[in-house]
């Protein structure tokens, strides 16, 4: 996967921060908490999108003579370092090939570039009618279906362009006016959310959509885009973007808080900016939402909510919960959290803050490959005391990744490989006809490592944690099979459960969820 791989050292009061960032056309997320440096992140990348290269988004106060930011993309390096208020390539050989925009908070970016410029708000409240053209569709209508799920609702949206806006008034900048009645109203006197909307729409459809993307942008920058945007509106904003993502080959960025949006995409898509130590920051990825919005839970309506790792463990609890009818007269809620340091560390959490109602039991269940070093963490090294043992459970395989990829390539199970091919393959005419996919995964890594000089390994130990024969199965299942993602995972949860010895964890799971039984 191509990504940019960003570090900004001494900006704005953190001392060091690194990220990879995907540039595959997609939408993620960049979260934290308020002042971890989202917006800081944003505008240090900005920077380098812009040509000729201008720094401008970083003031003086941001920096100092140890400030550095460094960019790598497909093998190229630059690192920018200031001198006397300008900053500077270290090499003029390689540049990285990096377009795109930011669409910045109330007081970065292009969205407000011109809104607050007073001098030109009166002379454009009485415009000429006669400078007035339809707006685009594109802007019109997307406007009215992300706010109002109405693409008609904006049909009286005009704009005056760029050109007349400076010739007549000294505007450089495109205005919008809805026509109300007989009045036209400029869009600095609309909402803030169709104001902010508006500019955006207008941006994507200047860069992207009236060009055919001409430019080949790779990134477009999103702060702060909830800013007065209702909920429902941004949940209508996530699926256009994802569209105009995939439609023009665009990776969006948005720098957030809003839950629709932490909850509308994949955990491989939400990066997680904590602190890891004095003013350095650190990206966590994949992140489960559940994770990210630990701070503001909602969950006191359930009487056992219950953390694991990914949702495949998920899945699991839920296929067996339902099965064992664990669920009678209770609400018990399953939520991912993402490994299981974070899963403990959310479970202790929880308890200290005193977030779930007293009457709310949490547990955690964990994959079974970390039981011994959960235990000798929280014995020796006394983590997460909080934690009653008996509710730290643990499956009786490793995961389901590392247990088929140890059934099917591993310690080759040929029974098993059989049965699960009849179960969910049943058109492929060898047992491992995943086999040959798979080798070429590990060639192409080793070749890359070769490449990179280092040392290879084993087979077995590439793609160790069996995401990547995982992802080859589910590839399969859904392209040629009719599967959903959804129904095929499910669909193996259950073959497991039925075809391993669940009974120790079955015992200690109805312990703990119906100690009266």
């Amino acid at each position: 996967m191509k990504s940019l791989s960003v570090e900004i050292n001494n900006i704005k009061g953190i001392n060091k921060l690194k990220i990879d960032m995907p540039l595959e056309p997609d939408v993620y997320a960049i979260t934290g908490l308020n002042g971890i440096g989202k917006s800081t992140l944003l505008s240090s990348i900005a920077c380098r999108l812009v040509r000729p290269i201008n720094f401008n988004f970083l003031n003086n106060q941001d920096y100092n003579d140890a400030s550095k930011i460094v960019f790598s993309n497909d093998g190229i390096c630059e690192t920018w370092t200031p001198n006397k208020g300008k900053w500077n390539k270290d090499s003029q050989e390689n540049e990285i090939t990096l377009r795109g925009f930011q669409e910045g908070s109330i007081t970065k970016g292009t969205r407000f570039l011109h809104a607050f410029d007073y001098r030109f708000y009166k002379k454009l409240l009485n415009i000429n009618p006669t400078y007035l053209r339809p707006a685009d569709d594109f802007v019109s209508s997307n406007l009215g279906k992300i706010l109002y799920n109405d693409e008609n609702h904006y049909n009286n949206l005009f704009r005056v362009d760029r050109a007349t806006a400076e010739k007549y008034y000294r505007y450089k900048g495109v205005i919008y006016y809805e026509k109300v009645n007989e009045t036209f109203i400029s869009q600095f006197d609309l909402s803030t959310g169709e104001l902010m909307l508006i500019n955006l729409l207008h941006l994507i459809n200047n860069l992207l959509v009236r060009t055919n993307n001409r430019e080949h942008l790779n990134l477009i920058l999103i702060d702060e885009v909830e800013l007065a945007l209702h909920p429902s509106a941004i949940r209508r904003l996530v699926p256009f973007v994802k569209s105009i993502a995939k439609r023009y080959n665009v990776a969006v960025y948005f720098a957030t808080h809003s839950m629709e949006i932490i909850y509308a995409l994949p955990v491989e898509n939400l990066i997680y900016l904590q602190y890891s130590g004095e003013k350095t920051i650190e990206c966590i990825t994949p992140c489960y939402p559940s994770y990210i919005c630990r701070d503001i839970y909602m969950h006191t309506g359930y009487d056992i909510v219950i953390l694991v790792e990914d949702d495949l463990a998920s899945n699991i609890i839920e296929s067996y919960i339902k099965k064992s009818h664990f669920d009678i007269n209770k609400r018990i809620q399953v939520l991912p959290v993402g490994g299981y340091q974070n899963t403990l560390s959310l479970h202790q959490n929880l308890l200290a803050e005193k977030i779930l109602n007293d009457k709310s039991h949490i547990i955690s269940i964990l994959d079974g490959d970390v039981e011994e070093t959960v235990n000798n963490i929280k014995t020796n090294d006394g983590q997460w005391q909080l934690i009653n043992k008996n509710d730290i459970l643990f499956l009786p395989i490793q995961s389901i990744e590392k247990y088929l990829k140890m059934k099917l390539f591993d310690n080759k199970d040929y029974a098993f490989m059989r049965d699960f091919r009849d179960r969910f393959f049943k058109f492929e005419d060898e047992i491992d006809w995943y086999k040959h996919e798979y080798l070429s995964n590990i060639n192409s890594k080793k070749e890359q490592d070769i490449s990179m000089g280092k040392s290879t390994l084993d087979e077995k130990a590439y793609f160790a944690n069996g995401k990547n024969l995982f992802g080859i199965l589910t590839e399969k299942a859904i392209s040629e099979y009719k599967y959903t993602k959804t129904s095929f995972r499910y669909g193996v949860c259950e073959y497991l459960i039925e075809n391993e010895d669940f009974s120790i964890f079955e015992k200690s799971l109805k312990e703990v969820l119906c100690p009266l039984l």
